[in-house]
């Protein structure tokens, strides 16, 4: 009997340790399904993160921000990980240099994000002391726009008043205005959105027209509208195809009068490349002015008279308020061919209520006009000469053209300006 008793005593011992190795193997695996579950979804959380500053940043990048890790280090906070140095980091590098063999290794175009967070154990510090950390990373390419390359309306003559405007495009005098490469709209659903009088004729290539939303009036000698009769009852636009463009900015400072020639002066400007700013541009009687290679900003008027000559090449002239008028000898303005302002010509400052300054050009002389004629709240007068010739894009509020002399305005979208190529964002890891 004694035997027996100490021999069930033996069992009991042998089962309370292995319960007691059970509870360990018990404990091991809650501390893994419960803090195992906790750091895959601050795994996640930090993914999120580092996905949300790889986003801002090369955003940054793309837009050509000089500080791109502000913005990524902004995105990273609001989604719960502010680079607190104890319980997260964050680490934007651009360009990436954490892996140095990655084939986008110190490539510019990249942007490298990184956060790294830990967190407290719960039943894990029975069987682990060491820290519990996840570590997420994502790398983002930009591809930045190219300065032109998006066509933002493909007429040669747009009139863009909408509503009921009445003679929005108006043709008139004694001479012939030919548009050749693109056809002409009127977005006015006026009865006499469009007009045209006296000798004056429209001329457009055989496979092109003249659209019109409302109507249109012809009246007195012999001129006509070829192809006849233009196109009535079209679609609407009644948007600026150029809307989303902002205009150059204001450079600052003081502005120059070096752009103010008396009579039989001469006077050259030379922007440089980049942009110089002018009160105004007054070249009066036997003067000429020469602009050249950049923006010229002018806060004032643009009045060229008196058989004035003016001459810019490779100029993208930004009136921020004034009229202009050019009413001179020789006129020969292009546009730039190369930078952001490729294309644009002249620029007539924006104003809501339709009110903008007017724009009136032709010439005594030679005449020639190259690159788009941006106008979307100004009155365009084109006056036709002898030589006249505006190889342009117009785009007007209202748009009149005529005169005695005859104009050639021919479209070319490689000489106009177009609308940047968006940047593209592209997550690579």
């Amino acid at each position: 009997m004694v035997q027996r008793w100490i021999r069930s005593r033996s069992d009991s011992g042998q089962a309370i340790i292995l319960i007691a190795l059970a509870m360990v193997g018990l404990l091991g695996f809650t501390a893994l399904a419960v803090d195992g579950g906790h750091l895959m979804f601050l795994r996640r959380d930090t993914q999120n993160a580092a996905d949300a500053a790889l986003l801002a940043g090369t955003m940054a990048l793309c837009t050509g921000e000089a500080d791109v890790v502000t913005p990524a280090k902004a995105a990273a906070a609001s989604n719960g990980f502010d680079d607190d140095g104890v319980t997260n980091n964050v680490t934007i590098n651009s360009p990436p240099t954490s892996d140095p063999s990655a084939p986008y290794y110190n490539d510019p175009e990249y942007l490298e994000a990184i956060v790294n967070a830990n967190m407290k154990g719960n039943f894990v510090q029975l069987v682990y002391n060491g820290p519990l950390e996840v570590t997420s990373r994502g790398v983002g390419h930009c591809t930045p726009g190219s300065g032109g390359g998006i066509v933002p309306t493909d007429f040669a003559l747009w009139a863009m008043a909408c509503g009921n405007k009445k003679d929005a495009l108006k043709i008139n005098g004694s001479g012939t205005i030919t548009v050749q490469g693109a056809g002409v709209h009127v977005d006015s659903a006026d009865n006499q959105a469009a007009f045209r009088n006296g000798n004056a004729s429209l001329t457009l290539d055989a496979d092109q027209e003249t659209t019109v939303v409302g109507n249109y009036h012809s009246t007195g000698g012999h001129g006509t509208f070829t192809p006849a009769p233009p196109t009535t009852g079209a679609t609407p636009i009644c948007s600026d195809p150029l809307g989303s463009v902002s205009p150059p900015d204001d450079p600052g400072g003081a502005c120059s009068n070096a752009a103010d020639i008396g009579t039989h002066s001469s006077a050259s400007i030379d922007a440089g490349g980049g942009t110089v700013k002018l009160c105004n541009i007054h070249v009066q009687m036997g003067s000429d002015l020469t602009l050249s290679n950049g923006t010229f900003y002018v806060e004032g008027d643009f009045d060229v008279t008196n058989g004035a000559d003016i001459t810019g090449n490779d100029v993208f002239i930004y009136m921020a308020g004034g009229s202009v008028s050019i009413n001179g000898g020789d006129v020969h303005l292009d546009a730039p061919n190369s930078g952001d302002w490729q294309g644009m010509l002249v620029w007539m400052a924006r104003n809501p209520t339709g009110n903008g300054e007017n724009f009136e050009a032709g010439g005594s002389g030679d005449f020639f006009l190259e690159g788009t004629l941006y106008a979307p709240d100004s009155d365009v007068n084109l006056i036709g000469s002898p030589g006249g010739i505006v190889n342009s894009q117009v785009l007007a509020y209202t748009a009149q053209v005529g005169g005695n002399g005859d104009l050639l305005i021919t479209y070319d979208p490689d000489v106009n300006y177009k609308l940047p190529d968006p940047s593209t964002i592209e997550v690579v890891e």
